[in-house]
């Protein structure tokens, strides 16, 4: 659901359609975002159904975004699916606690 509710244009889960860059010597800047609007890109990082917009900018070795492929495909035997429990337990709870408005 959160996934889904991300990608909607309105409403409390929404995700921002644009955030502007940082420059390198630009100053501090600063992105707020609620802990649904966490959730929901989380959500949607899990199920790879986000896109790096910035890998142009990056080198190779940074570019993907919140990719969880390599923690889903890692050769260490058990470290990838004890964070990826880790994740939907955080998932589990943030839907036990009833805290949507976060």
């Amino acid at each position: 659901a959160w996934a889904l509710e991300a990608l909607d244009d309105e409403g409390l889960g929404a995700s921002p359609t644009e955030v502007a860059l940082w420059t390198p010597g630009g100053g501090p800047r600063r992105v707020a975002y609620t802990a649904r609007q966490c959730r929901g890109i989380l959500a949607n990082a899990l199920l790879a159904n986000v896109q790096d917009t910035t890998a142009g900018l990056k080198s190779p070795h940074n570019s993907g975004g919140l990719c969880f492929s390599r923690m889903l495909i890692g050769r260490e035997t058990d470290v990838g699916a004890s964070k990826l429990a880790c994740l939907l337990q955080y998932f589990a709870a943030s839907r036990e606690s009833g805290d949507e408005q976060r």
